[in-house]
């Protein structure tokens, strides 16, 4: 806590500095990425750091609402989803660490230290993952910068989980949330050549085919969603022909 109290102390006015209080960040542990200096996101070697201190300051802080929750007798739902709540806005804020043109950070110094960073945000989301599993599905019906699903993909093997709910997001009424389900389920098909990819393959297209033919506007559509078909159609050949009558 007081490495993190450092790394994430407040600017103040005439040049000073405030060093956060550790109650602070276990009561937030968003605070753990308001860095001082911003170049602390875009190492990685002070990457794996701070990703280490914030670990321990998201057990500290699980911990303090497990025995907020426990004290009262009949803890309400709101009580009880507050963890994931909170978990969900982290992965939110470190999946924007990951975005190589982030308004508010410097670029990345080289490709190594991209990747670097890359490979340490990523390890740290599959913990988060596996200690939770419907974190991802709330992260993903959320929704996040589609450049980054093939870096999950490639870097979180938790994300296979999502499988099982694909096609729940591909069903999505928004056509925004449906490209985004597209893009994540060409990714994940492949990289998992396994029958309930290739089932989640077929309903994408039956999903395109259904779109093209009820909706208007659908050009647009699936003109961006066509790229998506080719890591598909490479995965299941035979896939092809339905992918080439869209």
């Amino acid at each position: 806590l007081a490495t993190a109290a450092v790394l994430c102390q407040r600017q103040l006015g005439c040049g000073g500095r405030a060093v956060v209080a550790p109650y602070e960040l276990v009561s937030d542990p968003l605070r753990v990425l308001c860095v001082a200096n911003p170049l602390i996101l875009r190492t990685p070697a002070l990457v794996a750091v701070l990703l280490a201190v914030l670990g321990c300051v998201l057990r500290a802080n699980h911990q303090a609402l497990e025995a907020a929750a426990a004290r009262y007798a009949h803890s309400d739902e709101a009580l009880e989803r507050l963890p994931r709540v909170q978990d969900s806005a982290l992965v939110q804020a470190l999946l924007e660490v990951l975005q190589p043109d982030h308004a508010e950070l410097p670029p990345f110094a080289s490709a190594r230290a991209r990747r670097g960073v890359e490979i340490r945000v990523c390890a740290f989301l599959h913990q988060m993952f596996v200690a939770d599993p419907e974190l991802i599905r709330v992260v993903h019906y959320q929704g996040y910068d589609a450049r980054l699903v093939p870096v999950l993909v490639r870097n979180v093997p938790s994300l296979h989980i999502c499988l099982d709910w694909l096609p729940e997001l591909l069903s999505q009424p928004s056509a925004h949330k449906q490209l985004f389900a597209v893009r994540l389920a060409a990714a994940l098909v492949a990289a998992n050549r396994t029958p309930k990819s290739l089932a989640v393959a077929e309903y994408m297209l039956a999903r395109l085919r259904d779109f093209a033919c009820n909706t208007p506007d659908a050009d647009r559509f699936l003109c961006a969603a066509l790229p998506s078909l080719v890591p598909l159609c490479r995965s299941f050949p035979f896939l092809a022909d339905d992918a080439r009558a869209l």
